[in-house]
C-alpha cells in the first residue's frame, strides 16, 4: 500500500516530475561540458592517436557481421582485440594524463552530485505539502527558500548516504568478480544485484526518515537523521518492503531504459527513480506518525499504516 500510494502521488504531481528530470539533466550537461573544457587540451593528440587504432570501427563492423550472420565476424573481433592492446600501449605511454584525467573526472562528478542532490529537499518538500494540504507549489521558488537547508544537507548526504552507496557499489564489483572466477559471470551478475538489492533496501531504511523529518517536522537538519530512523523503525517490515519494492522496480527501470535507449534513457529514469524514493519516504514517514495525507486531489488516507 505505502508504495502504491507513493506511485499516485508521483502521478498526481507529474509536472514536479518532469521539472526534476530538466534539472537533473541541466547539471549533468553542464558538467560535462567542463569536464570536456578541461580534458580536451590535454586529450586532443592522445585521442587522435586512439581513433587511429580504428578499435571502434572494428566494433561496429563485428556487430554489423554477426548480425547478418557473416563468419568472418570473428576475424571482425580479432582485430579489435588487437587495436585494444594498442590503446593500452597508448594509455601506459601517457600514464600522468590518465591520472589527471581520473582525478579530474572524480573531483567534477563530486560536484555534480552535490549539485543534483541540492534539488531533493525542494523535491520532498513540494510533496510534502501537496500530501498534508492538497498545496501547489513551484520547484524555483521552493529551491531558493530551501537553499540553505539544502547545501547543508547535500553536504552531510555526501559523506554518509552516498558514501555507503559507493560502498555498497564496490562490494557488488568485488562480489562479481570473486564469483565469476569460481561459476560464470551470469550467476555472479545475478548474486550481485540481489546483494545490492539488500544493501540499499537497509540503507533507505537507514536514511529513509532523513528528509522527511526535516520537511514535515522541520527538524534540524543535523538532527533529523537521528529523528527519521526512530520515527521509521515503528514500521520496520513495512518499511524493508516498500524500500526492497522501489529499488527493485528502479534497478529493472534503469537497466532497461539504458539497454534499450543507448544510454540516453538513463538520464530520464534515474531523475523518476529518485523522485519515486523520495515521495516512499514521506508516505512511509506519514504513516509511520498516524498523519493522514492526500495521494490525490479530494482522496486522503485517513487510515495509515498499523504499526509493527
Amino acid at each position: 500500500m505505502p508504495f502504491k500510494n507513493a506511485c499516485n502521488i508521483l502521478l498526481s504531481r507529474y509536472s514536479i516530475t518532469f521539472k526534476l528530470i530538466i534539472y537533473y539533466t541541466l547539471v549533468v550537461a553542464i558538467f560535462l561540458v567542463i569536464a570536456f573544457c578541461i580534458l580536451q587540451p590535454i586529450w586532443g593528440e592522445v585521442w587522435t592517436e586512439i581513433t587511429n587504432t580504428n578499435f571502434f570501427a572494428h566494433i561496429s563492423d563485428s556487430i554489423d557481421k554477426f548480425l547478418d550472420g557473416d563468419s568472418s565476424y570473428l576475424t571482425a573481433i580479432q582485430e579489435a582485440s588487437q587495436a585494444f592492446i594498442n590503446i593500452k600501449e597508448i594509455l601506459l605511454h601517457n600514464n600522468s594524463k590518465v591520472i589527471w584525467t581520473i582525478v579530474t573526472l572524480a573531483l567534477v562528478s563530486i560536484v555534480a552530485v552535490y549539485v543534483v542532490n541540492l534539488s531533493n529537499l525542494s523535491y520532498s518538500d513540494i510533496i510534502n505539502h501537496f500530501m498534508n494540504s492538497n498545496s501547489r507549489y513551484g520547484f524555483a521558488s521552493n529551491f531558493i527558500a530551501n537553499l540553505k537547508q539544502s547545501a547543508l544537507y547535500s553536504l552531510l548526504y555526501m559523506v554518509t548516504k552516498m558514501l555507503v552507496n559507493v560502498l555498497i557499489m564496490a562490494l557488488g564489483a568485488f562480489i562479481t568478480y570473486q564469483i565469476t572466477k569460481l561459476t560464470n559471470v551470469i550467476l555472479a551478475l545475478n548474486v550481485s544485484i540481489i546483494v545490492s538489492l539488500v544493501l540499499f533496501t537497509l540503507s533507505a531504511f537507514l536514511f529513509g526518515g532523513w528528509v522527511p523529518a526535516i520537511v514535515v517536522d522541520r527538524i534540524p537538519v543535523h538532527k533529523a537523521l537521528a529523528a527519521g530512523i526512530h520515527t521509521l523503525k515503528k514500521l520496520p517490515i513495512s518499511c524493508l518492503m516498500s524500500f526492497f519494492m522501489v529499488h527493485f522496480i528502479g534497478f529493472i527501470a534503469m537497466a532497461a531504459a539504458t539497454v534499450f535507449t543507448f544510454g540516453f534513457g538513463f538520464f530520464i529514469a534515474y531523475p523518476a527513480v529518485i523522485m519515486l524514493v523520495k515521495t516512499t519516504e514521506l508516505v512511509l514517514y506519514y504513516s509511520a506518525k498516524g498523519y493522514n495525507y492526500y495521494v490525490a486531489d479530494g482522496k486522503v488516507v485517513d487510515k495509515p499504516v498499523a504499526n509493527g
